[in-house]
């Protein structure tokens, strides 16, 4: 029993040292108002979930910075002047200060985004990883239901974001749509490839109908 707490201690120590975190002065565009964020310098994946979440001794998705007051988030790090003229009326308004009460950042990041009229894939991304942060709570399922919506918008989607799409409809239990999606994946990849691999691991959580998260492998 030693030697396990011992090694158990071992890895903590591993673990903890992968991942660092660091305090930054940041400044909002909008108000001018300036606070400290806990962003994270480094990080260890240990692998990665079937949605392309990492997983291990590393914060995922990566921390964003969000104004105290009006609520804007910094899904990138400068905001160009003539974005943040776009962005005040929208971040100001009473809808958007209500959903920054109750969204996750990474989906009000995505909203911003939309806003400012960014590529589909880069709010599609945005949409990704705010699934990711909401994967253990109610807004779940509607930020996963969006999310495949806007995956079928985008033209000549690649075989990642197919996946991805098939995935999301699993996690929300529509496993027929997933098995759909996945049997005509499937027809286009290479047999004994890494996306064959983890479709074939898909079609069995599907037969189990199973809509929990699981690593790819």
């Amino acid at each position: 029993m030693k030697k396990i707490l011992i090694l158990a201690w071992v890895l903590s120590i591993g673990a903890a040292a992968a991942m660092t975190t660091f305090k930054v002065k940041v400044k909002c565009p909008l108000d001018g108002e300036e606070f400290e964020f806990l962003a994270q310098g480094s990080g260890t994946s240990f692998g990665v979930m079937l949605d392309g979440k990492p997983f291990g001794a590393i914060i995922t998705p990566w921390p964003i910075a969000k104004c105290p007051k009006d609520g804007l988030v910094f899904y990138k790090n400068d905001f160009l002047r003539i974005e943040a003229a776009l962005l005040k009326p929208f971040v100001e308004s009473s809808r958007y200060q209500s959903l920054q009460k109750s969204e996750t950042n990474y989906w009000l990041a995505y909203l911003l985004s939309k806003h400012l009229s960014a590529p589909l894939d880069e709010q599609v991304s945005l949409m990704v990883k705010a699934t990711w942060e909401a994967s253990e709570d109610e807004r779940y399922e509607r930020y996963a239901k969006e999310t495949i919506e806007a995956l079928g918008r985008i033209k000549n989607p690649s075989a990642d974001m197919v996946f991805l799409s098939g995935e999301l409809n699993r996690r929300i239990g529509k496993f027929d749509k997933a098995a759909k999606i996945f049997s005509a994946l499937e027809k286009k990849v290479e047999e004994g490839s890494f996306l064959a691999e983890i479709i074939s691991k898909e079609f069995e959580l599907i037969a189990k109908k199973d809509s929990s998260p699981h690593p790819a492998r």
